[in-house]
């Protein structure tokens, strides 16, 4: 408790300080110098590519660059899930939050508090740091680390697998076929929809391994698992693919993930479409495929189905050069009439798709009369996970 009355003194007089009419700091802490966190500084200070640039050969911590304005923009929870994969000697976990006016700050061990203050100012506090608080720069500084600034990809030379996905692993070859389950190494991290698709895969016999977010030992082939992270809480999820693509990154073909329903609404879409740029563009670095999934739609609820379909449009315009499962569109179409299920301007699950009592879902229950988007196990998540096992094939071309 007196270190934690301590830290907010200490944050209290940083915000003081910026109120009155600068961000000057005492010179102790201008200057991380030989202190460990110095290599958080360095990380920052170092060259790094710019979209539409050469390079960034300014210290980014000194002054302000003339490439910022094409730096990408990153979140206090993006840079501080970066800085514990860069750095877990300094930052070792379990962390926990500290609640805080102003800041976003992780306590971990030591003890050491990592904050971000809401202007973008990083600030560690603790042991470490013989209890001064040390400045190390703001989020723009740590953008290219964390989000990586790599030139532009090609446009439009990616595809995206949607319902056309069934005929195409149809007309695929045998030996094609086999190769998702032998020589073509992918995860796909999931909830209760992605199950779905596990399921009707296996029936048509192209079983996933089962691996959850902490698996360090892959099958070849198809491997699949929970997410440890609830539903609603978009950045675990994040986090904990980017941390098991990185664990797993040497022979993985392709990694995926798929939100659930309560990740993306309305007051989360932004700060989930930023923290999903930088995992990818992340993984990119260390050369890691990504195969994009649109997330999940759900029936008669329309409020509910308009962010994703936001996302879905966000996903088609950022990984135009990707390979994207358009898990919408397998969804919203009649099997039937071949007609697009829409309500009050929205696509949504169609009502012959989901899971009802009269065709349910294997392992996921019937469905709610609003708000759900489970598949009917047969035929229809059979059938559809033909399209998601072609873009699993196609991601790894």
């Amino acid at each position: 408790m007196t270190q934690l009355k301590g830290l907010a003194s200490a944050l209290l007089l940083l915000g003081l300080m910026a109120c009155g009419g600068g961000n000057s700091l005492p010179a102790a802490d201008q200057d991380a110098g030989n202190h460990p966190l110095s290599r958080l500084r360095r990380a920052a200070s170092a060259p790094h590519s710019v979209p539409g640039t050469t390079s960034l050969n300014t210290p980014v911590v000194a002054g302000k660059s003339a490439a910022a304005a094409a730096l990408p923009s990153i979140t206090a929870t993006a840079f501080l899930n970066w800085a514990e994969g860069r750095y877990p000697d300094l930052l070792p976990p379990p962390w926990e939050a500290v609640t805080l006016s102003g800041w976003f700050v992780r306590l971990y061990r030591g003890p050491l508090y990592l904050g971000v203050r809401d202007d973008g100012n990083i600030y560690a506090y603790g042991q470490l740091t013989e209890y001064q608080v040390l400045a190390l720069g703001t989020l723009s500084d740590y953008a290219c680390l964390v989000a990586t600034c790599l030139p532009p990809d090609p446009v439009g030379t990616g595809i995206v697998v949607g319902l056309d996905g069934v005929a195409a692993w149809d007309a695929l070859p045998a030996d094609q076929k086999a190769r998702v389950n032998t020589t073509m190494r992918s995860f796909f991290l999931h909830q209760s929809v992605g199950g779905d698709l596990e399921d009707g895969a296996q029936a048509i016999g192209y079983k996933f391994e089962y691996a959850d977010g902490h698996a360090t030992s892959l099958a070849n082939g198809l491997n699949g698992g929970l997410f440890s992270a609830s539903n609603g809480d978009y950045a675990g999820k994040i986090a904990e693919f980017r941390n098991m693509a990185l664990a797993n990154r040497t022979g993985l073909g392709v990694a995926i993930m798929k939100f659930g329903y309560a990740d993306i609404v309305v007051d989360k879409l932004a700060a989930a479409q930023s923290e999903y740029l930088a995992a990818v563009n992340a993984l990119k670095a260390q050369g890691v495929r990504v195969l994009h999934v649109t997330p999940p739609l759900v029936y008669n609820a329309p409020p509910e189905n308009a962010p994703k379909m936001q996302m879905r449009a966000w996903m088609m315009s950022t990984f135009a050069q990707d390979t994207i499962f358009d898990l919408e569109d397998v969804q919203s179409i009649d099997p039937a009439t071949g007609a697009r299920c829409e309500r009050a301007g929205s696509w949504e699950i169609c009502d012959a798709v989901r899971s009802t009592a009269t065709c349910p879902s294997l392992n996921q229950g019937v469905d709610a009369p609003s708000g759900q988007g489970h598949l009917c196990f047969n035929p229809h998540a059979q059938r559809l996970a033909k399209s998601f096992l072609y873009a699993i094939y196609r991601a790894q071309l």
